[in-house]
């Protein structure tokens, strides 16, 4: 079930910082599927900081998938 409107950003937020706790495990512990997913995260990540008006340098070395 998705987010209900009255609690989207606490679970969100919640469930983003589990997520920021867990970047940086290896690769080789996420599927090529999860990996992907942890890339885009990121990414939107920056692209909302950016909208709304934080400052933000994208110079990350994208990371090659070991599969």
């Amino acid at each position: 079930m998705g987010n209900m409107s009255y609690v989207r950003f606490e679970n969100t937020l919640n469930d983003l910082l589990d997520c920021y706790d867990h970047l940086q495990d290896g690769a080789s512990d996420l599927s090529k599927k999860e990996f992907k997913a942890r890339g885009k995260l990121i990414d939107l990540c920056i692209d909302i900081a950016l909208e709304y008006g934080y400052k933000i340098e994208r110079y990350v070395v994208e990371e090659e998938i070991p599969y």
